[in-house]
């Protein structure tokens, strides 16, 4: 079943938006439509299954993205790090945070593990449950 992108406006506070954005594993194109209608004084968070959109999305429209598929690799070797992540962006986006832009992206390892054909196994890849705290600030 194809579930169409998501988009909530939470209020933050008088006059400022909060907008949530989501699409499903095969829905880059429709969250990367969904991002580009998001005003740019919004704070806008996309959640999406892979980190496949990254560099598709305006930076300047998304505050926030955050996505999993890579389980970190699964399987890691040292000073190396995911043998595999099935991203087509590769070893670039494996796993944690980082910047594009002004835009911040967290890639999690989650707790589970590839299905199908691939090993049920995780080895120097803990799995993670994260929490992220976003926190405003008040102008007076």
């Amino acid at each position: 079943m194809m579930l169409d992108p998501a988009e909530v406006d939470l209020e933050a506070a008088p006059g400022a938006k909060c907008r949530l954005v989501g699409a499903p594993f095969t829905g880059d194109g429709s969250l990367i439509h969904a991002i580009s209608e998001a005003r740019p004084t919004d704070f806008t968070i996309a959640l999406t299954h892979a980190p496949h959109a990254i560099e598709d999305v305006d930076p300047a429209r998304c505050d926030l993205f955050l996505c999993g598929h890579t389980h970190g690799g699964q399987i890691r070797l040292p000073l190396y790090g995911a043998l595999i992540t099935l991203s087509r962006h590769g070893k670039k986006y494996e796993a944690g945070r980082y910047e594009v832009g002004p835009m911040t992206v967290y890639v999690t390892r989650g707790i589970g593990c590839e299905g199908g054909a691939a090993p049920r196994v995780r080895f120097l890849c803990r799995p993670e449950i994260t929490v992220i705290e976003i926190v405003g600030t008040r102008k007076r």
